[in-house]
């Protein structure tokens, strides 16, 4: 995919009557370190975090996220 269609893509998925801007309303600090097995997973973690506290799940095809979540009340979807 070339960066023009990446662009077309994005514009097209923002612009769905599905789509939905959610605020960036989460402080780093509220994350459970307990998961984290190195800095690149921060940003996941964060995502995560801001899915659950807007009754979201996040959608990825990160396995080793599955760490992070809570089996009790998933908001996490792995997808291969």
């Amino acid at each position: 995919m070339t960066v023009a269609n990446a662009f077309a893509t994005l514009r097209d998925l923002t612009q769905s009557s599905q789509h939905a801007f959610l605020p960036d309303d989460e402080p780093f600090t509220g994350i459970s370190l307990r998961s984290l097995s190195g800095h690149r997973q921060w940003t996941d973690a964060y995502l995560l975090r801001l899915a659950r506290k807007h009754g979201l799940k996040l959608t990825t095809l990160e396995r080793k996220m599955d760490n992070m979540d809570d089996p009790a009340a998933p908001a996490l979807l792995v997808v291969s």
